[in-house]
Formats: C-alpha cells, structure tokens, sequence
C-alpha cells in the first residue's frame, strides 16, 4: 500500500499491525511522519524475515525499535560465522523506497456475454456461478488471451453485425484487452490484472450458471526511462552512503 504518495497533502500517522501497515489521520502536522513510516517498514520486514528463517531469534525482540535480546540466544550455524567468537552475519539488506517515474495506471470496463469468457470465470472460482474472479498468473492471463483472440472479429451473441454502435463499441474494448494483454510477448511483472464480476444469472440451483459479466482489466503503472534512471541512480547513493 503506498502511503507516502499522499504524505505531501495529509498530516497522517503511520503504524503497524501484525504484517500490514496502517495509515491513520494525525490531528497535528509532525516532522517524525515520515521517519516513523520506515522504523516501522524496518519492523515489519526484519520479524517476516525472522519468523520464517530464525524464529528462535524473533520471539526475543520487541515489535518495536530499538531491539532488544530479552534473554540469550543459541548460536545458529545459519546466522553466524565463527571467528574469535560468535557473531551475527549480515546477509542482506532490505530498502524501503518509493518507485521512480511511471506510466499511469489505466483500466477497461465491458460487459461480457461470450460463452468463452463466462466459462473461463468458472474455472478459476471453483464453479461457482455468483462469484468474481481475478487473473494474474501466467498461466490465466494467458487463457484470458486465448479466448479473446477468437472472440476478437466476431460479435456478441444476439446480434446480427457490428453494424450497431453498442457492438462496435464492444468490439473495440475487446481488442484493447487483447492488445494489451499481448504487449511484451509475455506475463512477466504484475502490471496486468483482470476481474470477472458476474451480473447476471440463468437457471437454479446445481444448474445455475452465469450468463452475463463485468470484465475489468487494470494495467499500467510500469516505470519510465526515466523511473529506471532515478531506480539506479537511488541505487548507487543508497550503496555509497549506507556502506561507504
């Protein structure tokens, strides 16, 4: 969740639960905001690193900083070096920062009633005709993209041409969800999602199935030249002043 994006226009207070971060309204403008934001980030990210690797080290330090050993810890053969002693290791270091310049974010929004796309909603919520569906795998964006490759150059069901302005209009969006999706000659990022939002329905019971719904594609949101540059730049003032 990006919060910091919003920082320059609230006065927020952020905190932590459990794994999620969360952003409350703060009555008063405060200086710490934004330094509170990554002591937190730091907490969250060390006790998920340590709860899976070294959960005999996570149950000794408070949620909070500084931390603290309530009591002695056990060398562990994956966590320290021998020298004249026992000691920690660093093994890596995680950042907290906000991504550089990027493409907008976009979306597309057409109703659906091709047989294709219906059948491919149940298939990836279990059957179940009243609930929505979300590809953003490889492997369902990929099913999405076969299945609007043959829908592209024919109409909707129950209409005679694409004569009619509604149809060109679905047309249209069929083909922008088919290009995008075709962009990159591949899946890789997270920058492509769907939704299939059922709307209708037909039948009863065991023999109910969808026969109408809403298919939303987000994308966008990838950086610039321009991102990648400030990316690698950040980089290099990150490494040189951190570990001079």
């Amino acid at each position: 969740m990006d919060y910091l994006r919003k920082l320059k226009s609230l006065n927020m207070q952020i905190t932590y639960s459990q794994y999620g971060l969360l952003a409350q309204y703060y009555s008063q403008i405060s200086p710490l905001i934004l330094l509170k934001y990554y002591i937190d980030a730091a907490c969250v990210l060390r006790k998920m690193c340590l709860d899976t690797k070294a959960p005999h080290l996570s149950s000794t330090l408070p949620p909070i900083l500084p931390w603290k050993f309530n009591k002695p810890v056990l060398p562990n053969k994956g966590l320290t070096h021998q020298g004249n002693g026992h000691s920690e290791e660093l093994r890596c270091v995680i950042a907290v920062s906000r991504h550089g310049d990027r493409t907008p974010k976009q979306k597309v929004k057409l109703n659906v009633t091709e047989e294709k796309l219906l059948n491919l909603m149940l298939k990836y919520n279990g059957g179940k005709p009243r609930a929505e569906t979300k590809l953003k795998s490889a492997v369902q964006l990929q099913d999405l993209l076969d299945a609007t490759r043959m829908l592209v150059p024919r109409t909707r069901p129950g209409r005679e041409s694409d004569s009619d302005p509604e149809d060109l209009e679905h047309a249209e969006k069929l083909r922008q969800v088919k290009a995008v999706l075709e962009e990159r000659g591949n899946f890789s990022g997270i920058y492509r999602k769907v939704q299939l939002k059922p709307l209708k329905w037909d039948g009863e019971g065991e023999e109910e199935r969808p026969v109408e719904a809403l298919m939303i594609l987000k994308y966008g949101g990838v950086l610039t030249h321009i991102g990648r540059k400030q990316a690698e730049e950040f980089g290099r003032f990150f490494r040189y002043n951190m570990y001079p």
